[in-house]
């Protein structure tokens, strides 16, 4: 008989014993019992994590109007998520389901988001969409290797043919598909047994894109955002033969703030493979599908706009649907960003930018077909030929004239086409048959030479498949000599095949041997019928026709109806009748805002204003026009509308205000009035004489009076004339303080250390992409009104004149307000920062203040406003062959400065049209209430007023 001690040791054990046996009975009914369940039933197999996307904090302006915010909307998603049998299957259910959904996208109207940057061209071709680092990456990605530099050569100079061929095979895509499947197998999977090259292309951008994301299968793949909700029941209709397809909702970024707002709040896009693998490398929860900042206040604020994703623990069926959600990671949304820009404000200075620049277009405008500009001694005397009008509707894209008769083409249209054909024969015949008795270039008509001239760019541009590698024709002596028009064209092709720079293999004939003149014949030929497709050199055509008279100013309009640029309105009727006259309708239409400046892409057409809270540094308004729809960039088209506006002649994408550099004209002047007081070489009541030149220094500088402005008493009656002698005096006086001799090198020291005094060597300070600016580095004499290397933004101007409104406080300049955590309730404000504070005597600042004060008194256009303004207009020359830049720097009230402004209109001729675009601004933001009358959507001229 056992001890009680010896059974108290047996209870441990039993217990043990117990449960392993508990612990069999429970996975023997698992795999008995639920298995079986399981398989008959198709329920539960595995558990899977699904990312569940944060949703992106709002964008608003100082006030809370909404700029940028979120709808919900259909997404259609592909997930490579089935087991197959072989490759062979794989291929093909992926092929056929790809297949299927690309022809619901065509049916209603759907665009794929595709990340294979590979195109068609006109004619059919497969063509690169993106070229250099992009390119080399993505070769190095289809090829397998881990960087561009372990290609091999033959994989480094894979064209786009080679490559969409390559992937087309290791997709198991082909343009005929019986060469590889039967017949049997693409009806079951649903394939055609025939793809045109544009289908094909789309089927191999799924392909493509679902390989880029098999390194994340759990996560779908998302081919279309917003579609239609016949997209979506066409797709659940079709479900069992779509598999892996699914409709989930999603946000979609739109913008409220229109093209005013666009270059500054930016736009999202989808996350490119370079952006994704840096988010890795910095353990950032980014994905294949994730949307990004791509510009502005977008791409800057990321961080804090995007959120972070949560996740979705779910178990799945063999058929890889849900079947139960297990557990939930709440995503949490992004941060809103208020912004210091007024909205209204904002809006008001783009408008007005637009007015006045319309206005300088009228002002400037003439009938004629054509201007000298040859002779002209001042560039303002430019003007602008009505047929330059009717010209850049054609050179902007704004109308579609086509080189093939299709069918859908109206009459007008298809009889400007066989026009077109017609010249191209002719002008093809003539390229073509040029012997060695051609006429020299320089003997040639203008149009003869124009032709000739856009053939040979094309034969020897270092890019030209008719060259061989590392040549360079135009560094060269022949091509010297063809630019002077000494050599006739066929001379110069003569002279390229005998200097071996041609690759012989590009001009086959049935002969073996080809002698230099052959070979030169056959390469005008085969260079010339690239022009037939080159849509390029049809503008240049249609340019030449409108000169001529082969297409009419009056067919010119109509087709601005037919295209629908235009509305059928009274006015079509008239001109149609010659009661309205083409110039009088394109002024008509200029006026009315009906034809924009940047639609003709003119100069001038664009400009840019900056207002800045004087006191904080904060803009009220940072503006360039023109702008585009960034909504159109964050939406399905994104693909078709950027490369539409990458052509655009108008720059859109650019932002002028903190992007284009350009010299500072007279507005620089009050630095070098600051350097000659500081320095002592001038005294505030040091007076010069002028006598409309400067001829100290050659060359010699004129005063923009050209008769002089006789005695100038002081500088700050310099600044008020702004007079070029004056500022001249000072430089020359800088440079000659030392020993009395001048010093071009100790004139342009002294001017450079007070330019960089007032900051005007470093960037403003603002969160988008700012150019950095240049101090000048020559021309001491011309650097002292603002010429010489000087060059400078916008919004750099706008922080140098917000330094004179504050008397030496320099802030870094910004958009940003404050943010709000929505999550948590709180915000966090940004608050002024400030830049070392400009030093200077009082009685220096007493002579700018006061110049500056009576610079606008004694402005037409400034002198009579209910708030006092100080200022000072620029004018500053880029060629003789443009119109002048207009510049103005101000800030009012003049006692108590609230606010600074900038302005600037590229080639806007005269600054008195910079200084008409700061008074309406500045009266918007004192007087609201007027901003109406002023923003009435037509063109704003300003009396000429040269006073810089």
């Amino acid at each position: 008989m056992k001890s009680k001690s010896e059974n108290l040791r047996l209870i441990p054990i039993a217990a043990i014993f117990l449960f392993l046996i508990l612990w069999l009975i429970t996975v023997l009914y698992q795999l008995q019992i639920l298995k079986e369940n399981d398989l008959n039933t198709g329920i539960y197999t595995k558990k899977k994590e699904i990312l569940v996307n944060s949703t992106r904090g709002n964008i608003y302006d100082r006030n809370g109007l909404l700029l940028a915010g979120n709808r919900t909307a259909y997404f259609v998603t592909l997930e490579d998520n089935t087991e197959y049998d072989s490759s062979r299957e794989r291929q093909l259910a992926l092929n056929g389901t790809a297949s299927g959904l690309i022809k619901i996208f065509r049916k209603n109207g759907e665009t794929l988001e595709n990340t294979l940057p590979i195109a068609l061209n006109a004619n059919s071709e497969y063509i690169f969409t993106t070229d250099g680092t992009r390119l080399n990456r993505l070769r190095a990605d289809i090829f397998g290797k881990t960087s561009p530099d372990k290609l091999t050569k033959k994989e480094a100079g894979t064209g786009s043919e080679e490559l969409s061929q390559y992937l087309c095979n290791k997709f198991g895509i082909y343009e005929d598909m019986l060469d590889i499947y039967t017949e049997a197998e693409l009806n079951q999977y649903g394939l055609s047994s025939r793809y045109e090259k544009e289908e094909l292309l789309q089927l191999l951008g799924i392909r493509y894109m679902l390989w880029q994301n098999s390194s994340q299968k759990f996560i779908p793949l998302t081919l279309a955002r917003d579609v239609s909700e016949q997209t979506v029941a066409d797709i659940l209709e079709n479900s069992s033969v779509l598999k892996g397809v699914q409709i989930d909702t999603g946000s979609i970024r739109v913008y409220e703030g229109g093209e005013a707002f666009s270059n500054i709040i930016g736009y999202t896009g989808n996350i490119s493979s370079e952006e994704l693998d840096k988010t890795k490398e910095a353990g950032k929860d980014y994905t294949i599908n994730s949307i990004v900042g791509k510009d502005g206040i977008e791409k800057y604020m990321e961080e804090d706009l995007k959120g972070s994703n949560g996740t979705k623990e779910v178990a799945i069926n063999q058929a890889g649907r849900i079947q139960d959600i297990l557990s939930v990671t709440d995503p949490v949304p992004g941060k809103d960003v208020y912004l210091s820009l007024d909205y209204h404000l904002q809006t008001a200075a783009y408008q007005l930018l637009e007015q006045h620049i319309a206005g300088i277009l009228l002002d400037n405008l003439i009938d004629a077909v054509d201007f000298n500009k040859t002779g002209l001694s001042d560039s303002s005397d430019i003007r602008i030929p009505v047929y330059d009008v009717y010209y850049a509707f054609i050179k902007n894209n704004l109308l579609q004239l086509s080189s093939n008769e299709t069918t859908d083409l109206s009459p007008l249209e298809k009889e400007i086409s066989e026009r077109l054909q017609r010249k191209l024969k002719e002008i093809l015949k003539n390229l073509t048959s040029v012997s060695e008795t051609a006429i020299p270039f320089n003997a040639l008509s203008k149009e003869c030479q124009l032709y000739e001239a856009y053939l040979a760019d094309i034969l020897f541009t270092e890019a030209s498949p008719f060259l061989l590698p590392d040549i360079s024709p135009k560094k060269s002596d022949l091509w010297l000599q063809w630019e002077e028009g000494t050599l006739s064209f066929m001379e110069l092709l003569l002279a390229a095949v005998k200097a071996d720079w041609i690759n012989t293999s590009t001009l086959t004939r049935d002969q073996k041997y080809l002698d230099a003149k052959e070979a030169a014949l056959l390469l005008a030929e085969k260079a010339a019928n690239t022009l037939t497709a080159d849509t390029e050199f049809h503008k240049l055509v249609y340019q030449q026709m409108l000169k001529t008279n082969l297409i009419t100013p009056l067919e010119i309009c109509q087709l601005l109806y037919l295209q629908g640029v235009l509305k059928e309105d009274e006015d079509y009727k008239r001109l149609i009748n010659n009661e309205l006259s083409p110039y009088s309708f394109i002024r008509k239409k200029i006026q009315n805002l009906e034809i924009t400046p940047a639609q003709l892409a003119l100069e001038p057409c664009s400009g840019s204003v900056v207002v800045t809270e004087a006191v904080t540094g904060k803009l009220l308004a940072c503006v360039t026009y023109p702008g585009y729809d960034n909504n159109l960039l964050s939406g399905q088209e994104s693909g078709t509308y950027y490369s539409y506006l990458l052509k655009d002649l108008s720059l859109p994408l650019y932002n002028r205000a903190t992007q284009q550099l350009t010299a500072p004209g007279s507005t620089f002047k009050p630095i070098t009035i600051a350097a000659g007081l500081e320095e002592k070489v001038i005294t505030p009541a040091t007076s010069v004489f002028c006598d409309g030149v400067f001829d100290k220094r050659s060359p010699h500088l004129r005063c923009w009076k050209r008769s002089g402005h006789g005695i100038i008493e002081n500088p700050a009656k310099a600044i008020q004339n702004s007079c070029n002698d004056y500022l001249c005096e000072i430089s020359y006086r800088l440079g000659s303080k030392d020993n009395n001799t001048y010093s071009e090198e100790q004139a342009l020291k002294e001017l450079k250390k007070y330019a960089n005094l007032f900051h005007l060597d470093s960037k403003s300070g603002i969160e988008i992409n700012e150019s950095l600016p240049q101090v000048t580095n020559n021309y001491a004499i011309p650097s002292s009104i603002g010429q010489g290397t000087h060059n400078y933004t916008t919004v750099q101007l706008a922080a140098y004149v917000n330094i004179l409104a504050e008397k030496g406080t320099a802030y870094r300049l910004s958009l940003l307000d404050k943010i709000a955590d929505s999550s948590t309730g709180t915000e966090s404000s940004f608050l002024p920062e400030t830049k070392e504070k400009v030093q200077l005597s009082q009685s220096s600042w007493d002579t700018l203040t006061q110049g500056m004060l009576q610079y606008a008194q004694n402005n037409t256009l400034l002198k009579d406003m209910d708030v006092s303004v100080s200022g000072k207009t620029g004018t500053a020359q880029e060629s003789k062959t443009k119109p002048n830049h207009a510049l103005f720097i101000g800030y009012a009230p003049s006692d108590t400065p609230e606010i600074s402004i900038a302005v600037r209109i590229a080639n806007g001729y005269y600054s008195s049209n910079a200084v008409g675009v700061a008074k309406d601004v500045i009266t918007c933001y004192f007087k609201p209430e007027e901003a109406a009358a002023l923003l009435n959507g037509k063109a704003i001229s300003n009396t000429a007023q040269r006073t810089d």
